[in-house]
């Protein structure tokens, strides 16, 4: 019973919040689309392209992948190929589930970790990409978008998680 209120809990809290997430990303996938556009246009046509566009491009794609990947894992959007297992019945695929889901809470919570510790790294060493030797773009912020995005993901497979675990005690 705990086990069901805990994943509603979780369920309410991050169901608002992740497709504003999400979203964001979208609005930066037009950004560095544009982005794009633009240096290509300035180096065809005005042989002036725009400095810097593939390090700003680089990081903003970090903002794509850490904010998106929390939402796709929220629908359950991941590809799986599941030949084998949807063979079997019901409860033994919610089993093999919540070993799949062990396996990635684990991986993802080291990785979360280790964002969050480079974050830390890169901030008091003040990292910086430099572009064209005029501007300094700082590291750090980026890597904390990925450590908090790592951060959320772990969220939501421990909800699913949660929600697997109950699924298989309910039968």
């Amino acid at each position: 019973m705990w086990l069901k209120k805990t994943a509603q809990i979780f369920e309410k809290a991050l169901n608002p919040v992740i497709p504003v997430i999400g979203s964001i990303g979208s609005v930066f996938i037009m950004v560095a689309m544009l982005l794009t556009v633009a240096d290509v246009i300035g180096r065809r046509f005005f042989n002036n392209p725009i400095y810097g566009s593939y390090e700003i491009g680089s990081m903003i794609l970090v903002i794509v992948v850490f904010s998106t990947v929390t939402y796709c894992q929220l629908l359950k959007g991941h590809v799986s190929i599941d030949l084998l297992v949807s063979r079997l019945n019901q409860k033994t695929q919610y089993i093999i589930n919540i070993f799949v889901y062990i396996l990635f809470l684990a991986t993802y919570s080291i990785l979360t970790w280790r964002l969050f510790v480079f974050a830390v790294e890169t901030f008091n060493k003040n990292e910086v990409k430099i572009i064209k030797e005029t501007i300094l773009l700082p590291v750090y912020p980026f890597v904390y978008i990925a450590a908090i995005g790592c951060a959320l993901l772990v969220l939501i497979i421990f909800m699913h998680l949660i929600m697997y675990v109950v699924k298989v005690v309910d039968k």
